[in-house]
Order: C-alpha cells, then sequence, then structure tokens
C-alpha cells in the first residue's frame, strides 16, 4: 500500500481490521516482542515521554502504555488513521495520556529537547531518503533520548518484492544514524522469510524455523529492528 492511501478513510479502517490479521498476527506478536525488548534494554524511565512516530491506529500504543509513560504523542499524517487510534484509546485520550498529532516524519511539530524515546514502527520502509527524519529525531530528543525503528534489510529476499517501499543495507543505516547523531545500542533482526509466507499454512512452524534462525543472528533477515540513542 502507498503511503498515500493511508489518509483515505476507507483505507484506514480496513488497516485498522485486516493488516494483521488471522496469520499476520504472528508478525505483530514478533515486532511487538522486539519492540518490549528494546524498551527494557533503553531502560526507559518511569514517566517517560514517549513519541510514536506513525503511530497509525494505535497498535504500538498498548504495549508502550505498559512502560507507565507520563505522556504518549501519536504522530501520523493520516488524520483518518489517528482517528481510528483515537476511538481505540478513548479513555487515554480523554486524560490526556495520549495526544495525536498531524504532520510528517521530517518536519515533527515538538519543540527541541522534550521527548525521552521515539518508537517508530513501520515507517522507514516508506522514506527514501531517511536522513531528514532522523534529523528531526534528533532534535526533538532530550539529550541521551533514544529511537527505536525498524527498517528493511536490503540484503535479503525483500529486496525482490519492495513494492513501493525501500530497503537498506546494514552499513548505510549505521553511517546514516552516525551522521545523524546516533549510536546503535541494540539490533534484532526479523523474519528471515518476510511476511508473505504467513500467508499460508504450517505458518506456527515457519514463525518457529523463522526464529531460530534470526536467533542465531542470521544476516538475511528482511527487517532489523534497531534500539539507537542519541549523543552530543
Amino acid at each position: 500500500m502507498k503511503v498515500g492511501e493511508y489518509k483515505s478513510p476507507n483505507r484506514a479502517l480496513d488497516y485498522n481490521l485486516n493488516r494483521f490479521k488471522d496469520n499476520l498476527k504472528f508478525i505483530h506478536f514478533d515486532e511487538m516482542k522486539a519492540l518490549e525488548k528494546l524498551i527494557s534494554i533503553s531502560k526507559l524511565k518511569n514517566q517517560a515521554i514517549i513519541l510514536d512516530l506513525g503511530a497509525g491506529t494505535g497498535r504500538a500504543i498498548k504495549f508502550l502504555l505498559r512502560a507507565n509513560p507520563k505522556k504518549i504523542y501519536a504522530f501520523d499524517q493520516s488524520p483518518a488513521m489517528l482517528k481510528l487510534l483515537e476511538e481505540n484509546y478513548p479513555n487515554e485520550i480523554k486524560k490526556g495520556l495520549v495526544k495525536t498529532i498531524v504532520g510528517s516524519s521530517n518536519k515533527i511539530t515538538l519543540p527541541k529537547n522534550t521527548i525521552d524515546i521515539v518508537v517508530s514502527l513501520h515507517v522507514f520502509k516508506h522514506i527514501k531518503d531517511i536522513n531528514p527524519t532522523l534529523k528531526e529525531v534528533n532534535r526533538i530528543l532530550n539529550q541521551d533520548g533514544f529511537i527505536i525503528f525498524d527498517i528493511l534489510n536490503l540484503n535479503s529476499i525483500i529486496r525482490f518484492n519492495l513494492g513501493t517501499c525501500y530497503a537498506l543495507n546494514k552499513a548505510f543505516i549505521y553511517k546514516a544514524l552516525e551522521k545523524n547523531g546516533f549510536q546503535v545500542k541494540s539490533i534484532i533482526p526479523l523474519h528471515i522469510f518476510g511476511e508473505t509466507v504467513y500467508n499460508f499454512a504450517g505458518v506456527k512452524i515457519i514463525d518457529l524455523i523463522d526464529k531460530f534462525i534470526t536467533r542465531i543472528g542470521f544476516p538475511i533477515s528482511t527487517k532489523f529492528f534497531i534500539l539507537a540513542q542519541k549523543y552530543v
């Protein structure tokens, strides 16, 4: 799906209902486990201020709430997606714990040095040049703040089925992070076989094989989950 299509109310609703339905729920569970592990490694402080960059309909919000944050900014370019997020988390919105903001990833409408951690899932794969977004994330992060994001690995089978998405090799990702004031703290490879195979039977076995191979550090996973820290 192209990024622009997320702005359509019908597309947003379809995403909310079907994106991680049936066998694709394994993708969601694996990604949330990776997110929780990286949050744990970051030692995110209690009452932290979090930015969910590309929050969509709020897939990661319930996991971020477990960190007992002071505030979560749910940021997305699609008003339709954020409207559904507000419907999914009415109590948190009413209390002011979650606040939605419409905007683009390379122009985040928040003051500098105000965020403790940025979480960004399924966003960087839609960005041709990741440098402006990384630079903007650095601006809004507090000193020693963190970013957790996933990105597609060019050195994998994903390069044969990118569609409108973009993939990068590991060396380029590290260089871009360093250029924009970040140091990689941890990286989790996921899904050697990509998402397509999860539409077929036997997905539980495939998922177990996938986890086993990635656990031993196989370098051709289709995506990386990265924890990086801002440095001065």
